[in-house]
């Protein structure tokens, strides 16, 4: 799965593209918060005494009457399972499914029928268990067939499924664990008039009569429930055979049809190279890409049918820049990575994931450099082999956070000479120096930065400021680091510089020292943004990468050549709404300027822009801007909007509330407006990530007592519990960052401010 956390992972089952909820509804009691000692743990794994081997599933969603409240799926399934241990009940996974005992059968193969005595459930652990008048035989297989129905409240536009990690359960009974592969026959019942999707190619299809269609699909190959996939609807596609004679698709609404072309070729391309590095075919016949539009993970590895959200998929030559064909290249490179890491070699349990996502981001970024290489993902990026001889590095693996390397040259050595180590960063350390060292370091960069490698220019910056955070340096040689950077122009050096501005302006935003600090970066970017973004007649992808992070924090910051640039083309747009003379890739810094510097009218052209827009990345663009205005009343209307889905995707809802927040003005409403509306804000999956992102400008007592008592009222288990524990963790954190730094920054900047 593609997503930004992927510690929680999406409890989806059919997802609408409209608006409404779309798994079953549940029919568990209320759960009052109670203030008595945690149970002890439940052991939630499956007995292994059977083992799934064939699933013959049909499914039927009802979906096409006008009152979505009466929506319903309904199907049946067949199980053949191995006997591994002799046993006398069989415990499958069910989840809010209705299943009628009558017309339950049991076989066994070669035999008569299994009888038994009851079905019962264990809510708790979603268990469905059949306790048997025999004991079934080690070695021999059996079939249980099981009909079910479970309601499903859908607004139908396209449906899908989204199975990860425990939603195959809420679709049909089954062995509902990672580990517990299985083939499986999928036979989908629907109108004529929509079109079908499952893991592999349809093979035939029947007619059921009254306009119903049932499409039968080709046995899959062996794998785990969460990555069974179904997709009803009526969109369109383009396609492509790979050399190996792969069927490639992606899908999109017809009026987005234009914008698939590239995914489907990335896609291609990038399969057939990941068959020749690993020396391992892909396995099926095809591979369908499709957007879903109010999707919560930003894509999911389906085996054969890979979804999406829009923006992660659809790239549009016009309205897309260059850092959207980079996201659409990154989500297809990570999802495909997947079905080898993932879905052929999958996790024993949940606890393992991070090995599925570990690898899939390596090669996320290996990939780009079998078909961009002038992107050089791998350096921007800075990943590099890790070397392990083990007696030696028992020490850094099993610690930790990163192991660091202290240099100090030899009291012989020249004082002027100095010496970098982790060379391209090629190692997975830091590395820190004496302070003479240090100083030579800085004053080579300071003198002639070119001597010293891109990527290690960027390292010593990101090396200086973790260290100093840490205690080990100081942060008086961090903030040195940065004096070079008027003459800097490559990307990822600025790129390391701007992550550790953030968090500096994070902390120092509702400070005195604000002031001085928004001089300081204005006279930093300022001659880069003139050399960067307003020559842009040789634009290469990385260029234009790095043009739109330039445009962007010059822009928020304040420059004067940036703002009023922004101001006049938005003007522009206003006055010719059907003609966009903004370049895509400085849209973003220019939509959220005008916004900024403007007043209600720039607001309403932005909203209603918004609301037209065709292309995701562009409405996207748009709905952030909205979060840039300094009008309190339009922030306000913004938050709440934010909670309507007939005005923003149920996935965007978390992110148009993290804009808000990067708006300073703003962020003390936000959360006013959390700890006001929390029961209906932490019912949406992506607000989820709002609390962790006050946290970021969270630096006093006051604000981690506010942050303490807010979580003691809303005391949570699962994911709540973690982003609360993670918020609370990272205030602690810039409290002791403000009393360890500030008075050093404080020295710094009134120096620079006086001597400029």
């Amino acid at each position: 799965m593609y997503e930004e956390n992927k510690s929680s992972k999406s409890e989806g089952c059919f997802v609408s593209t409209v608006s409404g909820s779309a798994c079953p509804v549940t029919t568990t009691p209320e759960i009052t918060t109670s203030r008595a000692a945690p149970p002890a743990p439940v052991y939630v794994r499956l007995p292994r005494t059977i083992i799934p081997d064939l699933y013959a599933l049909e499914l039927k969603p009802n979906m096409y009457d006008t009152n979505p409240e009466t929506f319903t799926f309904e199907g049946s399934v067949k199980i053949r399972m191995l006997c591994i241990v002799n046993t006398q009940n069989i415990t499958l996974h069910a989840d809010n499914l209705n299943i009628t005992t009558e017309n339950v059968s049991i076989v066994e193969e070669g035999g008569g029928l299994v009888e038994y005595s009851e079905m019962t459930t264990d809510n708790a652990r979603q268990f469905l268990i059949f306790h048997l008048t025999r004991k079934l035989t080690a070695n021999k297989y059996y079939t249980i067939e099981l009909p079910f129905i479970g309601p499903l409240k859908n607004d139908l536009y396209v449906a899908g499924t989204i199975l990860e990690p425990t939603s195959a359960r809420k679709i049909f009974p089954c062995f509902d664990e990672p580990a517990l592969k299985a083939k499986f026959d999928i036979t989908l019942v629907h109108k004529k008039n929509l079109v079908a999707l499952s893991n592999t190619e349809r093979v035939s299809s029947e007619s059921r009569g009254d306009d119903w269609i049932a499409d039968k699909f080709g046995r899959t190959v062996t794998m785990s429930t969460y990555l069974l996939a179904f997709v009803f609807s009526d969109y369109q596609y383009t396609e492509k055979i790979t050399k190996n004679n792969i069927r490639i698709r992606t899908w999109a609404r017809p009026e987005a049809i234009n914008q698939t072309s590239y995914g489907t070729q990335i896609c291609a391309d990038i399969t057939t190279k990941l068959e020749n590095y690993f020396n391992i075919s892909y396995p099926l016949e095809k591979q369908d890409n499709f957007p879903v539009p109010d999707m919560v993970a930003y894509a999911m590895e389906n085996w054969g049918l890979i979804t999406y959200r829009e923006q992660n998929i659809l790239y549009d030559p016009v309205d897309s820049s260059d850092s959207d064909k980079q996201l659409v290249t990154r989500a297809v490179l990570h999802e495909l990575a997947h079905m080898w890491f993932g879905n052929l070699v999958s996790p024993a349990w949940w606890d393992h994931i991070w090995l599925n996502e570990g690898f899939a981001t390596y090669f996320e970024f290996k990939a780009y450099d079998f078909v961009n290489p002038e992107w050089k993902m791998q350096s921007k990026n800075y990943n590099g082999p890790m070397y392990d001889i083990k007696d030696k590095m028992d020490t850094w693996t099993k610690q930790k956070n990163y192991p660091v390397v202290m240099i100090q040259l030899d009291s012989n050595t020249a004082k002027s000479s100095w010496i970098i180590g982790n060379i391209l960063m090629y190692g997975y350390y830091r590395v820190n120096y004496d302070e003479n060292n240090w100083n030579q370091i800085i004053q080579q960069l300071n003198t002639d930065h070119t001597v010293i490698h891109v990527i290690n220019r960027a390292q010593i910056i990101n090396d200086a400021f973790n260290l100093a955070i840490s205690g080990d340096s100081k942060m008086e040689i961090a903030v040195k680091t940065l004096e070079y950077l008027d003459k800097e122009t490559d990307y990822l050096p600025w790129r390391t510089a701007i992550t550790e501005l953030s968090y500096v302006s994070n902390m120092l935003e509702r400070s005195e020292l604000f002031g001085e600090f928004g001089i300081y970066v204005r006279k930093k970017m300022a001659k880069v943004f003139q050399k960067t973004v307003s020559d842009n007649s040789t634009s290469t992808h990385m260029k234009s990468i790095f043009r739109t992070m330039i445009a962007e924090t010059s822009c928020l910051f304040g420059v004067d050549m940036c703002v009023d640039k922004s101001k006049e083309m938005y003007k522009q747009w206003m006055d010719n709404p059907k003609l966009n003379p903004i370049d895509t890739t400085v849209r973003s810094a220019v939509y959220c300027t005008a916004v900024s510097h403007g007043g209600v009218d720039e607001w309403m052209f932005a909203f209603n822009q918004y609301q037209k827009a065709n292309v995701e990345h562009e409405k996207l663009r748009l709905l952030y801007s909205l979060a840039c205005t300094k009008q309190v009343w339009l922030l306000s209307r913004l938050m709440q909007l934010s909670l309507d889905t007939g005005y923003v995707r149920i996935h965007d809802a978390g992110s148009v509330l993290v804009a808000l927040i990067n708006n300073e003005i703003a962020a003390s409403l936000v959360w006013d407006f959390v700890k006001e509306n929390w029961k209906n804000i932490s019912a949406i999956y992506s607000m989820h990530m709002v609390v962790p992102e006050l946290s970021k400008k969270f630096n006093n007592e006051y604000q981690l007592k506010e942050l303490e008592t807010f979580i003691e009222e809303h005391q949570e288990n699962g994911t709540e519990a973690k982003i609360f524990k993670e918020a609370k963790e990272q205030t602690k954190i810039n409290i002791q960052w403000m009393k360890d730094h500030y008075k050093v920054l404080e020295m710094w900047l009134r120096s620079y401010v006086e001597s400029s």
